[in-house]
């Protein structure tokens, strides 16, 4: 997910099944946020990406066919193009803003992204061995089934997708069932949603593909978004400790982030 700054500004809602997060208008400029973020340092972060320790890297690298054809759909700036480049993957990216396309390829000439939509990609039927899109579907207020159906006409059969969508689990159900959340008023609109891992699996599932596997990723930014006693321990000396211990406990049930594999069905 893109980790935008401003996320303490947003309010959230249970709508249904859902978590509905709502920005304050016009309180997001996503491409003063790249502007701000692609350097050069950026790509060699990407490059030296510990691939053997956070969770993203290690279930690419273990699903993905290194043979095969990939893409990223709504690759922004293209830090996991490059990542997945770097470890001899045949990878392209699409973004929906050609400014931060052009901004992105100014700084790293080389890496494989281009402007597109992950609605329409422009390539034929069964082309790609496995798709990626991370952070990307929960931003379409009318749902994420438009995504998931290109990415089904775009993979080849058997092929591979990777998801990642904010998780509405164990800690913000629990939130929302005592109503700890306040609603928006009319100066803020739709951002995003959150799911829950069962309704995620259902929605794949409808779309035409096998979940292989799912994962929670981000336990710190889930307690430092939710938890405010732990955003105070995070000020004290010893936090470090803290930290790894919350993130070693939570990880098999809950975090901020759901991250999903499914296989295109025959």
């Amino acid at each position: 997910m893109r980790a935008h700054p401003k996320w303490n500004e947003r309010k959230k809602v249970k709508e249904k099944n859902r978590l509905v997060w709502f920005k304050p208008k016009g309180s997001i400029d996503w491409f003063k946020y790249w502007q701000e973020q692609i350097t050069k340092d950026y790509y060699k972060k990407a490059q030296q990406h510990p691939v053997n320790k956070e969770i993203i890297a290690k279930t690419l690298l273990k699903f993905l066919n290194k043979k095969g054809k990939h893409i990223e759909a709504g690759c922004g700036a293209g830090y996991w193009v490059e990542v997945l480049r770097n470890h001899g993957y045949d990878i392209v990216g699409i973004e929906l803003d050609n400014r931060v396309v052009e901004l992105a390829k100014s700084i790293n000439p080389a890496l494989p992204i281009e402007y597109g939509d992950a609605m329409n990609i422009n390539v034929p039927d069964s082309y790609f061995d496995s798709y990626i899109s991370l952070g990307v579907i929960e931003h379409r207020r009318d749902g994420p089934e438009p995504f998931l159906e290109e990415a089904f006409r775009v993979l080849k059969k058997n092929g591979i997708i990777v998801v990642t969508v904010p998780n509405f689990g164990i800690i913000r159900r629990l939130k929302a069932f005592l109503g700890l959340y306040s609603k928006p008023g009319l100066t803020y609109e739709f951002y995003q949603y959150g799911f829950t891992k069962k309704e995620l699996r259902k929605i794949l599932e409808q779309s035409g593909f096998t979940v292989l596997a799912t994962y929670y990723q981000g336990q710190h930014r889930l307690l430092m978004e939710e938890c405010s006693f732990y955003r105070i321990l995070m000020r004290i000396r010893g936090s470090t400790r803290i930290k790894k211990l919350a993130e070693k406990i939570l990880m098999r049930f809950d975090g901020h982030m759901l991250l999903i594999v499914g296989q295109k069905n025959a």
